[in-house]
């Protein structure tokens, strides 16, 4: 988080510093501030205590206990250092701060500098930063829980993130809330169409943001009703999903599963790339949009069952929130790569 705290003195935190291989963590006890002078600016610097040893703030990265409170969430902020480093660096270079700085990695030095110089070349010549996603905030946000999500979204560079658990307990803690799992990922959806609604907008150089809002809700609230009439049909098909034959190769991607595609299931694809899938190949359409006649296709159960071996019965295999493989089809191909053997409505 881009964000300043202040600390209570005696208050505890975990410090994390370099070593010659990576980085370690101690438990340390916040002293006080110690005031620096940098190009005639004062600034706090924290002093932290531990092991009988004195480090400051900017010889380390400090946390709070309840923002790492497992190992697990220690080494996920251990390896998000670089990409922090960078983004401030970027951050303070953009807005001119003058600001202590830890980042002693010249290559940081040098990327942030780089990006900086590529974000001002393309804001003299729009007139705005077409990669600077606040206005979503403060232009779309419906109510002050959309407000603070797609804050925190933005600020965390969340999208679709896979730990969803420690995300939500995260955003609920800073904003004394408690939304659920399934309300961070509509919101997270929600926020991630106004984006790429508004993108091909944004990206021509138009600057008025009446046509960004104008963009983004449209398409928001295209693929809203679109993915509503889908779980329509799919709920109404639960347990007798229509059966289709593939007559040409259909496109495939595997996401995570590309090595049990090829462990086990390759002879249903074109090679070992697992690219594209046989003609040939039965599937089922588990999702379909009788408007626009989107549909979304999935292995008979007994082949998903082998790339899926520990799923649970009651998954509902038309909702896709995590990274998954995909068979996908335009609407316009879909009479010629497929042999539609019963009925879709």
């Amino acid at each position: 988080m881009l964000k300043r705290r202040r600390l209570n003195p005696s208050q505890e935190v975990l410090v994390i510093y370099d070593v010659e291989l990576g980085h370690v963590q101690q438990k340390a006890t916040f002293k006080f501030y110690r005031r620096i002078m940098i190009e005639e600016q004062e600034h706090d610097i924290p002093v932290f205590e531990y092991a009988d040893k004195e480090i400051t703030g900017l010889e380390c990265f400090w946390v709070l206990p309840e923002n790492a409170r497992t190992q697990r969430q220690i080494d996920k902020i251990q390896r998000e250092l670089p990409e922090l480093q960078l983004r401030a660096l970027e951050v303070s270079l953009m807005h001119e701060y003058k600001v202590p700085s830890k980042v002693n990695d010249p290559e940081i030095h040098k990327m942030a500098e780089e990006n900086n110089q590529r974000v001002q070349n393309v804001i003299k010549k729009f007139g705005f930063d077409p990669a600077d996603e606040s206005w979503i905030e403060s232009e779309l946000a419906g109510n002050a829980i959309e407000k603070q999500w797609f804050q925190f979204e933005r600020d965390n560079a969340l999208v679709f993130t896979l730990d969803w658990g420690d995300t939500v307990e995260n955003f609920n803690h800073q904003f004394n809330t408690n939304i659920s799992i399934d309300d961070a990922l509509k919101l997270s959806k929600k926020r991630m169409r106004y984006l790429m609604g508004a993108h091909f907008t944004r990206m021509s150089g138009t600057a008025d943001n009446e046509g960004w809002k104008a963009s983004a809700k449209k398409f928001e609230q295209f693929h809203r009703h679109r993915e509503e009439r889908m779980l329509q049909w799919s709920m109404l098909h639960q347990g007798k999903f229509p059966l289709v034959k593939t007559k040409k190769e259909v496109p495939f991607w595997s996401g995570p599963f590309y090595h049990k595609c090829v462990e086990k299931i390759p002879k249903m694809f074109t090679n070992i790339k697992c690219k594209f899938l046989k003609p040939g190949i039965m599937l089922r359409v588990i999702s379909y949009d009788p408007e626009h006649k989107y549909l979304r296709l999935d292995f008979t159960t007994d082949v998903r069952k082998k790339l899926k071996p520990d799923e649970p019965s009651d998954t509902r295999p038309w909702i896709k929130e995590h990274a998954d493989y995909d068979i996908w089809i335009k609407p316009s191909e879909t009479e010629e790569h497929l042999e539609f053997l019963e009925k879709l409505e």
